[in-house]
């Protein structure tokens, strides 16, 4: 082997780290937090339970971990697009919504995952302050583009851009929630021009990303 193909222990412990993680999902997807167990995890990801006890020491660390490294992920995704200093804010708007409902963020796994976790934020103190700070953070950045987009053709239907953003978030959490409780009726694509149409109202220039939907679409059931 090269030497310099050898990765560090640093790297080889986030690998193992994420290794359990990626386990940790594939156990509560099975069996909802209650099922979880740091042997468990460890028998799943294909390590000695010894292994889960080094890197997380508990279960309820291992569930924070978990959920913080959910939330990273989502974060880093619509943080690269905020960050392009090639997109317009109009495309770096669509982008996170595009992003925001389709596979690899969204996966039924992972939304599986999610909502066991949501289900569980009213009894754990940590949880909650996770998630609060994490759709601070995405709301704040979605209205940062918004104020950049507002111009003399906003219409404000009486709503602030900061109740603008909050409507949007809920319905694309309303679209995660759909995907759920009916995997075979998830349409990404209808959930983004649904998303559009809503902005449509405000802001005219979104009308040009909207899509026409399909013969199929449009025919009744």
């Amino acid at each position: 082997m090269n030497k310099n193909s050898k990765i560090t222990r640093s790297e080889q412990k986030q690998l193992t780290r994420n290794k359990l993680i990626q386990a940790t999902y594939d156990v509560i997807a099975h069996e909802g937090l209650s099922g979880v167990t740091l042997a468990k995890v460890a028998k799943t990801a294909g390590f000695s339970r010894g292994i889960s006890n080094f890197h997380f020491e508990s279960k309820e660390r291992l569930l924070t971990e978990t959920l913080k490294f959910m939330y990273r992920d989502f974060e880093a995704s619509w943080r690269k697009i905020s960050n392009d200093t090639t997109l317009s804010p109009v495309d770096k708007l669509v982008d996170i919504i595009t992003t925001s409902l389709h596979p690899p963020l969204i996966e039924f796994r992972k939304i599986i995952v999610w909502f066991a976790f949501s289900s569980e934020f009213h009894t754990r103190d940590t949880f909650i302050e996770i998630n609060k700070n994490h759709d601070r953070e995405w709301e704040n950045s979605m209205e940062n583009l918004i104020r950049q987009i507002a111009d003399d053709s906003f219409t404000s239907h009486n709503m602030s851009l900061n109740q603008i953003i909050i409507s949007l978030t809920s319905m694309i959490t309303g679209f995660w929630m759909e995907f759920y409780l009916n995997p075979d009726r998830r349409n990404p694509e209808n959930a983004v021009n649904t998303c559009l149409i809503f902005l449509s109202n405000f802001f005219p220039v979104f009308k040009t990303r909207i899509k026409n939907p399909s013969r199929k679409e449009l025919a009744l059931d």
